[in-house]
């Protein structure tokens, strides 16, 4: 929401591209496959250090970075409790790489049910680069190939020349061979 944003410093999750689908509104949680839902949930709870608040009116505050909590507000709409998240895992993570301009992202790295699995927030078109696989709209994993890519490419470009902050996640097993984007999301500023 451009207003709220504005007069409010709050940012809103507008758009998202999950296991291959376009939505253009945030996308209620059963209509993702199951392990898509799972990671992009464990990737906006635990790979950030934004939290939510609420004051006696019920209304909800930012703490953090604006668009850190605008993902936390996704997963809240999906009635996932991020603290929860955070709490549950919290012995799971084994190392935290802050966000830095250079890598222009974010990880965490947990050893989880999967075994080691480095998480990954940032610049969209920064993340698409080193990403090999995605999740199509079943929710199978498939390899990244040139057109695919030039596709995704093309939607983060299209999204950001409306003046939306665009966004991608994945994950990478580090015993596996390449990341696996989760969702690419855009974030109204």
């Amino acid at each position: 929401d451009k207003t709220g944003t504005l007069t409010e410093n709050r940012m809103t999750v507008v758009e998202a591209i999950f296991a291959d689908v376009k939505y253009d509104t945030i996308p209620a949680a059963d209509e993702l496959p199951q392990e898509v839902k799972d990671s992009i949930i464990l990737n906006v709870a635990i790979n950030s250090k934004a939290f939510l608040t609420m004051d006696e009116n019920g209304t909800i505050g930012f703490v953090g970075n604006r668009t850190e909590c605008a993902l936390l507000m996704m997963i809240k709409s999906w009635g996932v409790e991020y603290t929860e998240v955070r709490e549950s895992e919290h012995h799971n993570i084994a190392k935290i790489y802050g966000f830095t301009s250079d890598r222009k992202m974010a990880s965490v790295l947990l050893n989880d049910k999967r075994g080691l699995s480095l998480y990954n927030k940032g610049a969209a078109d920064w993340v698409l680069t080193r990403c090999s696989k995605y999740f199509d709209k079943s929710g199978i994993i498939c390899a990244i190939k040139d057109t695919k890519r030039k596709a995704l490419s093309n939607s983060i470009n299209e999204m950001a020349s409306r003046g939306l902050r665009t966004l991608c996640l994945c994950r990478r097993g580090i015993f596996h061979d390449k990341c696996i984007i989760t969702g690419n999301f855009t974030v109204a500023l």
